[in-house]
């Protein structure tokens, strides 16, 4: 857009924005042009840079969208037999509007099932008011396949059924900026079916509940005798004495 400077003798210029230093408005979000903020005020993530925090590993760079804690940043990781009827619920923080259609868990073994098939499953993601925002729909899952078995997986990973097991959402999901959970439940099967990999805890509390302000237990569960993964969940009646699961957040 020109625009006109005015002299004293009262005549006019127009000048172009390039004489003035200017950029167009067609600049905005434009390949040599300037980032441009969204309705939220933040820079949207198509403006964003592609990979930042650089030369780090981070939950894209092994395949996931976000994840609960980096694995390989935890001390003493163990594995324990998943308690069927119990909710698993780990906090997944979600910095720019993201699209996941599965959530997965950290298998410490897990056979499958065609090996396993009285088991049932459920996923789902809440948001941090206890509203639920995606899940796994109302039928149990009842075909997961065995963990580790990706090609070029390891004989240790193969053979003992370790690794991701991605357990699908009805749709995609767009997650707003804000703190989640991913949530995970063996609805039925045997106690030792499935055996996940976990972060130490020391009983009645766990590391990842540390925080001030508003309360958000990054890891907490619904502890026994569920079905199905309920509309609504409320973390002050949950129970914090539990081995957190690994889990994260991915689009396939």
């Amino acid at each position: 857009m020109a625009h006109a400077a005015t002299h004293a003798t009262g005549g006019s210029d127009t000048l172009t924005p390039a004489q003035i230093g200017a950029l167009t408005a067609t600049a905005r979000g434009a390949a040599n042009g300037v980032a441009s903020l969204g309705a939220d005020t933040r820079l949207p993530a198509t403006q964003a840079p592609a990979a930042s925090p650089r030369n780090v590993w981070t939950p894209q760079a092994l395949g996931f969208q976000a994840w609960s804690v980096d694995p390989a940043a935890v001390a003493n990781p163990s594995s324990k037999a998943v308690v069927v009827g119990r909710i698993y619920l780990s906090g997944i923080n979600i910095t720019e509007a993201t699209q996941v259609n599965r959530v997965v868990i950290h298998a410490r073994g897990w056979a499958g099932s065609t090996a396993v098939p009285a088991a049932r499953f459920f996923a789902g993601i809440y948001r941090e008011d206890g509203t639920r925002a995606a899940w796994s729909g109302a039928t149990a899952l009842s075909n997961v396949p065995a963990a580790g078995q990706a090609t070029g997986a390891a004989p240790g990973m193969r053979n003992n059924h370790i690794g991701s097991v991605p357990l699908p959402l009805t749709a995609t999901a767009t997650l707003a900026p804000g703190r989640y959970w991913a949530a995970f439940l063996m609805s039925a099967g045997a106690a030792t079916d499935m055996y996940y990999m976990h972060i130490q805890n020391e009983s009645p509390s766990n590391p990842g509940n540390f925080f001030l302000g508003t309360t958000f237990q990054r890891h907490w569960c619904v502890s026994s005798g569920q079905t199905t993964l309920p509309s609504t969940v409320d973390q002050s009646t949950g129970e914090v004495g539990l081995d957190p699961a690994i889990m994260a957040f991915a689009l396939v």
